[in-house]
């Protein structure tokens, strides 16, 4: 059996800040790659991350990816985890169809059968996202 906690302090008229994270975790956002037939995303709780599995032909091109905020699943501070992907990152994050600061970290992090790109970005939403990653130039 596993078991996950959310736990930490907070000042007493702080504490309803703590629910869109706590909503975010315990209910995500659906999440899907664009075009829809170029791989799978699947949310892992014991990372608070959407690993990101694309198609064996899929490496080194741009992906589109949509997550599906609401009041109910909302988006906080998302981390993106993406398999075979081991060359900087150019993100553009979108919503109500406009571009928005998320202010990404992104990093790299090596594996025997590939290395994975990771990316955290700072934002809060309650509707739908739509995140774009392309290989950035060297």
């Amino acid at each position: 059996m596993t078991k996950l906690l959310l736990f930490g302090l907070v000042k007493r008229d702080a504490a309803e800040s703590v629910l869109p994270l706590a909503k975010s975790w315990i209910s995500p956002p659906h999440a899907q790659l664009l075009p829809e037939n170029s791989g799978s995303v699947e949310y892992d709780p014991t990372e608070r991350a959407f690993h990101v599995q694309r198609n064996a032909d899929a490496p080194g091109k741009s992906l589109d990816i949509r997550l599906e905020g609401s009041p109910e699943h909302p988006l906080v501070n998302p981390v993106l985890v993406v398999d075979h992907w081991s060359a900087p990152a150019r993100v553009q994050v979108f919503a109500g169809g406009r571009e928005i600061e998320a202010r990404p970290r992104i990093g790299i992090e090596h594996h025997p059968e590939g290395d994975w790109l990771i990316v955290l970005l700072e934002c809060i939403a309650q509707q739908e996202v739509r995140i774009a990653l392309e290989p950035a130039p060297k």
